[in-house]
């Protein structure tokens, strides 16, 4: 045989696995409720697959992804259940790999998945994804804006009229975040000096170089970038999301919640700054069975301490604070029944 013959047979193998994995522990994802049957349940020894999509390697998602996966494998001989997790750009690219069947669990904040419930042009498919379903509530997402050493007046994104702002690239959270922040103000794009969508990686050398003024970022506290912006070398201060303009923000979108980042989250900051937050969730397609849900979730519960020890902004979450509770979005029943202690199992 030819090495070229041998090289393409080779490919092709390679691409019959990765198909298969896909396959198996997939299942339908129709953007409608009701539109599929759910899978049946595996039979004792059958094995399961779950594959999570996460994030990049600098952010919370792939971490604690990767921690869930951890877990359920430590368990997999006695529930049957085998985790892999997937990178990924951040929410938006989870919803649509939810949508194509390329994954069966995903961590997407909460601000994305209401685009992704009501419909939006933000994803592949802009219609609404009805067939998505909460599992677990992982932490929040504090919305935060930095300014540098070139705004030093700035004390909220009002004052920042006038100035270089970055927001992150399109459908990015700092993006969104930016676009109902603007609207509590009363701001528009042409208010800014320069709004910059530079890519997240960049925009801390710019904040400290001074050639931007300020940047909007959303993620769990603390922070590796916030540390990194608030150190003297680099001289950012945190700016609030004052009272009035949190409420007017908390009555007109119902994926946010009311936040602090408390005195002491990182060094040199000692004063509460109050702002708002998503909420980082895992979620499912409606299609996955009630069984792999609870398994899940049963694990995750068990071993909620490693859980905590594998990222700070889990610490001191409870059982009880795993529970999804967004309004918008249907909880899975069989995740609802272990974390309330409901289960079949009686806990």
């Amino acid at each position: 045989m030819s090495m070229l013959f041998q090289s393409s047979c080779l490919r092709v193998l390679s691409l019959a696995r990765v198909f298969a994995f896909a396959l198996i522990g997939m299942l339908p994802t129709s953007g409608t409720a009701g539109a599929a049957e759910q899978a049946p349940a595996a039979r004792p020894g059958e094995k399961q697959f779950v594959t999570i999509s996460t994030g990049g390697f600098f952010g919370v998602y792939y971490p604690l992804g990767s921690a869930i996966c951890r877990i359920v494998n430590q368990k997999s001989a006695h529930s049957g259940l085998y985790c892999s997790i997937r990178r990924s750009g951040g929410s938006v690219m989870n919803i649509d790999r939810l949508r194509r069947g390329e994954v069966n669990f995903a961590i997407v904040s909460s601000d994305i998945l209401r685009l992704a419930v009501g419909g939006s042009n933000r994803f592949h498919r802009p219609d609404p994804f009805t067939g998505l379903r909460g599992v677990l509530s992982l932490y929040s997402e504090h919305v935060a804006i930095l300014a540098g050493r070139s705004a030093p007046e700035a004390r909220t994104l009002q004052d920042l009229r006038g100035r270089r702002l970055m927001i992150g690239p399109p459908n990015s959270h700092g993006a969104v975040a930016y676009g109902y922040l603007s609207q509590a103000y009363g701001l528009t794009d042409r208010d800014f000096r320069e709004l910059s969508a530079v890519e997240e990686r960049h925009q801390l050398d710019r904040l400290c170089a001074g050639t931007s003024d300020a940047l909007v970022f959303v993620g769990g506290s603390p922070n590796e970038m916030v540390e990194r912006a608030l150190a003297p070398s680099c001289g950012a201060r945190l700016l609030m999301v004052e009272a009035g303009t949190r409420t007017a923000l908390l009555q007109r979108e119902p994926q946010l919640r009311p936040a602090v980042i408390p005195a002491g989250a990182y060094p040199g900051q000692d004063l509460d700054i109050p702002t708002v937050a998503t909420e980082a969730a895992l979620v499912t397609l409606e299609t996955v069975s009630d069984e792999v849900v609870a398994a899940v979730v049963r694990t995750v519960v068990a071993e909620l301490p490693a859980l905590r020890r594998a990222h700070g902004a889990m610490h001191g979450k409870r059982r009880e604070d795993l529970v999804p509770r967004l309004p918008f979005l249907a909880s899975a029943p069989a995740a609802v029944r272990e974390l309330e202690g409901e289960a079949d199992n009686g806990r």
